[in-house]
Formats: structure tokens, C-alpha cells, sequence
């Protein structure tokens, strides 16, 4: 789906109203705010390794509560994910 949508022109590091890029969606649902986090577990590899396999998927993208895609994928013990985006160079 990702590849589909930056095909026909979806811009891979879109920022919306709170700070967020389709990395940080990953990892959080629209709803998500630092007052209330989702911290069940989830680890999307196979989404994040496809954005990560653009270039240009910015990985230091602070939300507007400071928080980079790293730190959602350790709140939701996204331990491959996390691993991967390390070695990425988050």
C-alpha cells in the first residue's frame, strides 16, 4: 500500500497538524496524544521496512510532543521495528 501511494505522488514525510509523518502512524492511531498513549504491543516491520526503504523517509522527525517514530516504537515494544530504524540510523 505504502509503495502504491508514493507511486502516484503521496509525499513520505508529510507532516500533519500534530507533528506527524506516516513513520510516526505506524506506531500511533490519529486519536494518540502524549496524555493518553497507546502502549499495547505492536511491531509493524514489514511497514516500516518498506518506508525505510526510501531514501528519503526522515527518521528524526519530532511530533509536537517531542517524540520521534524511535520512541512510539519502544512504547509499543516494537523491538525488530526499533532495531531496524537504529541500524538506519535513528
Amino acid at each position: 500500500m505504502e509503495a502504491l501511494l508514493l507511486k502516484h505522488g503521496a509525499l513520505i514525510n508529510a507532516v500533519d497538524g500534530k507533528g506527524r509523518t506516516p513513520l510516526h502512524y505506524s506506531f500511533v492511531s490519529i486519536d494518540n496524544t502524549f496524555d493518553s498513549p497507546d502502549t499495547s504491543r505492536i511491531d509493524p516491520f514489514e511497514t516500516i521496512s518498506s518506508l525505510l526503504g526510501y531514501k528519503e523517509c526522515d527518521l528524526h522527525v519530532q511530533d509536537k510532543y517531542g517524540r520521534t517514530p524511535l520512541h512510539y516504537a519502544a512504547q509499543r515494544a516494537a523491538t525488530i521495528s526499533a532495531i531496524y530504524m537504529i541500524k538506519k540510523g535513528a
